[in-house]
């Protein structure tokens, strides 16, 4: 079964995973965001688009994609942020199939991304969770998960592109409370997936 998270950066998606993962044995997590790191380190195909789209200022010393400089000058303008997306998400799908094909015999996938509905990996979905967060709790997930700066986060924020197709999500949580709240939402959204039909003829 592959249940898929989505919503926007901060709103606490990889939180709510971890917590659904923890309600379910055998188990596995897709953290989209590392996927796009493992693809920037492994493929030297898509560093090379990266550098000619955006210039050698993203590429460190090493050769490796520069995260940091990328996000600022990404997320300062919509038409790089979608020429990025034109160059990773079809490889970010790819990839995640991928992982998923080598794990077949886990009995949950939650897929963590963003950009769940920028590519088709939304249409492989059983269940689909969709988080929102009020913008303050976000910047302030942001700020304990990354340590970022106040500006960045503002760019961030500001800059990201996300897609969203109401009639596919099964489960709408607001993360406006505590994390123990978040928690008691995940193991809520559990026994509702335990007693659905399908998981009941995928676990017998």
């Amino acid at each position: 079964m592959i249940i898929g998270i989505a919503g926007r950066v901060g709103s606490g998606k990889s939180t709510i995973a971890n917590y659904l993962a923890g309600c379910f044995k055998e188990s596995l997590i897709i953290d989209a965001d590392k996927v796009a790191k493992e693809i920037y380190c492994a493929d030297s195909s898509a560093r090379e688009e990266v550098r000619a789209c955006f210039g050698d200022c993203v590429i460190d010393k090493d050769g490796q994609v520069d995260y940091l400089k990328l996000g600022r000058l990404v997320f300062s303008s919509q038409e790089k942020l979608c020429r990025l997306n034109d160059i990773m998400l079809f490889r970010i799908e790819a990839a995640i199939k991928e992982k998923i094909n080598k794990n077949s015999r886990k009995k949950i996938i939650i897929i963590d991304a963003a950009v769940l509905f920028g590519t088709d990996l939304y249409r492989i979905c059983d269940f689909i969770i969709w988080l929102k967060a009020p913008e303050k709790r976000r910047r302030e997930l942001l700020q304990l998960k990354s340590g970022t700066e106040p500006e960045e986060i503002n760019r961030r924020i500001r800059g990201q592109l996300i897609k969203k197709i109401p009639s596919k999500i099964d489960f709408n949580v607001d993360n406006s409370g505590s994390l123990a709240e978040l928690q008691n939402k995940a193991k809520e959204i559990a026994v509702k997936i335990r007693a659905s039909r399908l998981f009941q003829q995928l676990n017998g």
